[in-house]
This record gives C-alpha cells, sequence and structure tokens, in this order.
C-alpha cells in the first residue's frame, strides 16, 4: 500500500460522510489490493471500520483507467461501478456493501466494512448440514434479488460504468477477450479453438451436432434474453457473508450483464473455478434451485438457460482442454473437478433435453478420464457427509 492510499480515503469518507475523517490502523486483507482500516475521528454514527481498495500494478504494467489494454486496473472499475451502480438501483436491504466513493486518478476506492463473521463457506465445512442448507437457500433468494432488482436497467449501469473511462480489455485478453462486451470469463468464440483443440486431443470427434449446439449457444449466452441481469460472476461460498437479515454479497471485481443464471449454475457444478470446491446432495440443489426460482421475477424457459449456463462454466474453465491434468487445487483436486462438472452438466442437458450432443460429449470425455485410473471423486462440503 503507498503511502497516498489512506489519505485519499479519508478525503474521499469525508466528502461522503459530510465531516473530518481520520483512519487508524490497518489490516492487510491481500497484499497491495485491499485493506481493512478502522476509523479514529469521524462524524457521528460514521462505522467503526471500512474497506478500502486499491488497483495492484504489476511489472511493466502500471494501473491506469485510462488504458485500453492490459489493465491492471480494471477489476477495481468494475467493482466501482457494479456498487455505485447496484446502490442505486437495489432497494435498501442490505444485499451488497454501502459505497463511499472512489478516485480515479489514485485507483482507490472506499466501501462499507461487513466485518469477518461467518460466511457460506462456514456453513458448508461446519457441522450442521440444517444450517448448510438453509445458507444455501438465502443465498439463493440474494442471487435472486440480485438479478429481479436489476433485468432491465442495463442501461444505466453503462451509465455508470462508462463515466468511469474506457472499458478498455483485462490483462488477459488474448486468451479470454474482452470479457465486458462479451460474457464474463471468455468469450465462446475466442475460445472454440481451444476447446477443438482438447477435443481432438483427447481423440473425440466433433460431430456436426456439437458445432451447431456451439453456435447456438454462443448466442444464446451473449443476448440472454429474457435472463438478462448484473450476474455476480464470482458467487464463490466465500463471496457470501451470513448474517440475522441473510446473506449480503461481497467482490463484485467479475461482475456484469450477462445470463443471470451463470450464478445460479454453481451449485450443479460444485462451485466451479472456487477455492471452495464440493458436492451438494441432489435434493439440496433442488431446493436451492426452488428457493431461486420462487423468487425470481423473470419468466422464461429456465431448464434451456440453466443448462446453457452449465455449458458456459464448461468451455470458460478450459475442462475439456486439459481434462487428463491432475493437480491439487484449493479444497479439492483438478480432475475431481473435471469429472463433477461435466457429469453434471451432462445430467442437465439430459433432464432439460437442451445441447444434448454436448452433454453427449461430456459423458465421452468422463469415460476416457475414467479408464486412466486415478479419477476420484469430489467429495460432498463435509456438512453433507
Amino acid at each position: 500500500m503507498t503511502e497516498a492510499v489512506p489519505a485519499v480515503a479519508e478525503r474521499l469518507l469525508g466528502e461522503a460522510w459530510g465531516g473530518d475523517v481520520r483512519l487508524g490502523s490497518a489490516v492487510t486483507l491481500s497484499e497491495g489490493k485491499a485493506y481493512r482500516f478502522t476509523v479514529e475521528t469521524a462524524p457521528v454514527d460514521a462505522p467503526a471500520r471500512v474497506i478500502v481498495k486499491t488497483a495492484r500494478s504489476e511489472p511493466g504494467l502500471p494501473a491506469d483507467p485510462d488504458a485500453r489494454a492490459g489493465n491492471p486496473a480494471q477489476p477495481l472499475l468494475e467493482e466501482w461501478a457494479g456498487l455505485a451502480f447496484l446502490n442505486s438501483v437495489l432497494p435498501d436491504n442490505g444485499l451488497v456493501p454501502a459505497f463511499y466513493g472512489g478516485d480515479r486518478a489514485a485507483c482507490v476506492v472506499a466501501m462499507e466494512d461487513l466485518g469477518a463473521g461467518e460466511s457460506l463457506v462456514d456453513a458448508l465445512r461446519g457441522p450442521d448440514p440444517g444450517r448448510a442448507g438453509e445458507s444455501l437457500t438465502m443465498h439463493a433468494q440474494a442471487i435472486a434479488d440480485l438479478h429481479t432488482g436489476t433485468a432491465g436497467a442495463e442501461a444505466r449501469y453503462w451509465e455508470v460504468r462508462d463515466a468511469l473511462g474506457p472499458r478498455g480489455l483485462p490483462r488477459d485478453w488474448k486468451s479470454w477477450g474482452n470479457l465486458l462486451d462479451t460474457q464474463g470469463w471468455g468469450d465462446l468464440r475466442l475460445l472454440e479453438t481451444q476447446l477443438r483443440k482438447g477435443l481432438s486431443l483427447l481423440g473425440q470427434e466433433v460431430p456436426a451436432a456439437f458445432r451447431d449446439e456451439y453456435e447456438a449457444l454462443t448466442g444464446s449466452v451473449e443476448h440472454a434474453s429474457p435472463f438478462r441481469a448484473y450476474v455476480h460472476s464470482d458467487t464463490c461460498p466465500d463471496n457470501a457473508l451470513l448474517g440475522p437479515a441473510g446473506v449480503r454479497l461481497i467482490d463484485f471485481e467479475r461482475g456484469g450483464y450477462h445470463l443471470c443464471l451463470l450464478d445460479t449454475a454453481y451449485y450443479r457444478l460444485g462451485m466451479p473455478h472456487c477455492y471452495w470446491a464440493g458436492r451438494l446432495p441432489r435434493e439440496v440443489i433442488a431446493e436451492t434451485e426452488r428457493a431461486y426460482r420462487a423468487r425470481l421475477g423473470i419468466a422464461g424457459d429456465f431448464g434451456a438457460a440453466l443448462t446453457e449456463a452449465c455449458a458456459y462454466w464448461i468451455i470458460s474453465n478450459g475442462i475439456w482442454p486439459r481434462a487428463f491434468a491432475d493437480f491439487p487445487w484449493g479444497s479439492s483436486t483438478w480432475r475431481a473437478r473435471v469429472l463433477h462438472q461435466l457429469t453434471a452438466f451432462a445430467e442437465t442437458t439430459e433432464e432439460f433435453g437442451h445441447l444434448t450432443a454436448m452433454g453427449s460429449a461430456a459423458r465421452e470425455t468422463v469415460r476416457l478420464v475414467r479408464s486412466c485410473g486415478g479419477a476420484a471423486e469430489l467429495p460432498l462440503f463435509p456438512a453433507f457427509r
């Protein structure tokens, strides 16, 4: 953290709270990126702590909010835009942290500190299956509130985002495309070549039906009508804090307007790309999805959209090109994740009768990987063992 960060944060908070602010000690949450400050001097009723985030520059790649390519500042700008937008359009129900302000030149933002209490991870890794199930239901309801509250408000989001500067490109844009303008974690058009190479390495042919489904999938995910809303895009269990009033969501660096069921597919897929991965019992998944649908104010073909969301995660996570790889990752291994996600996707295609050629390819990949031996199953989250 540079010496300027606390001073910039004090100014932002003083403007937001209408008085002199002095910050005290800081706890590092993520080196060079996120800090929890105590508030020593502030107007009456100000909180005792705040979160201050800044962009983390990289060697030869400074954080520049005006850069149009390879920009480490982009995740900070996405969180700034997301929180400012969500604070303006959602009901005052505490779903997301309050946003206190930002400084573009310094790449600093200040927001509400929701504390270090229990998260969804704690419930899933705890001893109480009832508590874990209730927490997942609250999580699904919170995600539904996020989607319902932002469907149809995309123009307002882009007003907020574009006021912060050019949309630019993420530092990994050569591999994944411009995530802002596409689909969240990767552009399916750019990923198609990688996917084909992966299937070829596996010895799997790509039939015409697979290619047709892939082309249709790309259009559906990109346009996502009617299921287009503001998506968290990183709704891992450690990004959901549990409180008396329900779940509060944090960390919006990947947020944007996409197919909203990308957030909902996490339950079936065992939390894709998350450090804390694990299987959920089928009945828990079903109950969680029911809770989401009951709260969601968007009507459409839920099954088809959910299948497309699962397909998107399989492809954007690079499952097929690295299906035979194995290494520890977070709470599990890569291969256990691969097998679970492919199987869950195939089952979803069969359940809803959608993208069935892609589902068949997923089944075949699972067979090939298992035939090589050493194929561990993704464990259930501890609460459900």
